[in-house]
């Protein structure tokens, strides 16, 4: 994840935050995101325009603090972090991923937004995270791909970004009901091509209470065959 940095001309940066998503629907993201990451590989492209259908991101929007700085531990192709930037949610953002295809597309989405705001960094392990702090840390749908004896390890340098009175939004899937859990299994086994390990959300806001959080919402929700935990933390 040491993809380097890119940035577009001026006039292409000032199109696209003029032209934000009208709304934070699938269906007016899907425009967005598609001509975002118009420079990316087919596949990350398609992933960008379709991925808010199964994972929403309009839960997660309104717990953003305004003009945070922000942090995404595991973001992918950056596309939370992108919409939070071009809709003038946070002041600055920071993604890291061990994907260096995923972050290769990040950053040449970085180059259609304006200048200086997010940067993106492969990572080798989440051990490589930086210190921050920042107002806000993101861990969406990321700690199910970690493997079990590391899970809390990751929450905990998750939380350790996080600074003082900041903000730290967790979210994965589901374990229950068993069937939207084995519809997510099977789309990780063929997309991820990975077996990936489910934890009770329980078991996040006890780790992160004992780190000294507090946990201020708690949400569940599913979209498709897809049920999610949704999970805001202010840190005490």
């Amino acid at each position: 994840m040491q993809a380097g940095r890119h940035h577009g001309t001026t006039m292409g940066a000032e199109t696209t935050s003029r032209t934000g998503p009208a709304g934070l629907t699938p269906r007016e993201l899907r425009p967005f995101f598609h001509s975002l990451y118009r420079d990316a590989g087919l596949l990350q492209r398609f992933l960008a325009a379709w991925w808010p259908s199964l994972c929403p991101y309009e839960p997660i929007v309104r717990f953003v603090p305004a003009a945070a700085r922000a942090f995404d531990f595991g973001c992918g192709s950056g596309t939370l972090l992108a919409l939070l930037a071009a809709t003038g949610r946070i002041s600055t953002g920071v993604g890291c991923d061990i994907s260096q295809t995923a972050i290769l597309a990040a950053t040449r989405a970085e180059m259609h937004l304006p200048r200086g705001v997010l940067e993106f960094r492969t990572i080798a392990d989440f051990s490589e995270t930086p210190p921050g702090p920042f107002d806000l840390t993101l861990m969406i749908d990321v700690l199910h791909h970690i493997p079990p004896a590391r899970q809390k390890e990751a929450v905990l340098a998750a939380a350790r970004c996080v600074g003082a009175e900041g903000t730290l939004i967790y979210k994965d899937v589901a374990m229950r009901p068993a069937w939207r859990r084995w519809a997510n299994t099977t789309h990780d086994l063929l997309l991820a091509r990975q077996l990936v390990s489910y934890v009770l959300v329980g078991e996040v806001e006890h780790w992160l209470k004992e780190a000294g959080f507090a946990l201020a919402h708690a949400e569940s929700y599913s979209r498709l065959v897809y049920g999610h935990e949704l999970r805001v933390f202010r840190k005490n």
